[in-house]
């Protein structure tokens, strides 16, 4: 069953293939992060890559059964509002992937060697088919800021800047200038991105 926000999560605490984008300045402590550290997830708490890496993290501890199940909302959530977050969840978390692979696009495409090496990983993961596939294409065609930032929300619009962050190293020029682009398209204020930059330890 494709559950893109285990895909999210899996990415975002232990990476899928030595980091995404080309190079060893990709490889933070042998992962897409280095994996996130337990006081990084405790600072983002229960946002989109809060809830993405509690279902992933689910998903570890129980099996497939479990990633059918998602991962808990915040207790203090209102019924109405948890529905409308229930529904969005699945579509937000996709474009965060998304938002990923095209920050790792940013420089340069992605490899065939690295692809492939990612796919594998996927598989190694325990990923079905469509999740793969999905994956996939995302890989082979990213989607361009101007996409990313079209398919945006206000209200996950620091979750899309941060996935995108955590992504790259941002050591290229080309890449500073995509992340300050998107920030700005998305009304991320440099106080805003600094905070989340001291969140993902990127600061």
């Amino acid at each position: 069953m494709f559950n893109p926000e285990r895909l999210l999560g899996q990415l975002l605490k232990s990476g899928l293939g030595g980091g995404l984008g080309r190079g060893p300045k990709r490889r933070r402590g042998g992962s897409l992060l280095g994996g996130l550290s337990t006081g990084t997830k405790a600072q983002i708490g229960m946002g989109l890559l809060g809830v993405a890496i509690a279902a992933y993290e689910h998903y570890s501890k129980q099996g497939e059964a479990a990633a059918s199940s998602p991962a808990p909302l915040p207790k203090t959530a209102p019924v109405a509002a948890e529905a409308q977050v229930e529904q969005e969840r699945p579509r937000d978390a996709m474009l965060l992937v998304q938002s990923m692979v095209a920050a790792a696009a940013a420089d340069g495409v992605i490899d065939e060697v690295e692809k492939a090496q990612m796919l594998e990983r996927a598989t190694d993961a325990g990923f079905d088919a469509e999740t793969r596939a999905f994956l996939e294409q995302e890989l082979t065609q990213p989607k361009s800021l101007a996409v990313i930032v079209a398919s945006s929300r206000p209200e996950i619009a620091t979750d899309v800047y941060a996935a995108s962050c955590a992504a790259i190293t941002a050591d290229t020029d080309s890449e500073r200038i995509y992340l300050e682009t998107l920030a700005k398209r998305l009304g991320i204020t440099e106080a805003a991105r600094m905070e989340i930059q001291r969140q993902l330890d990127l600061a």
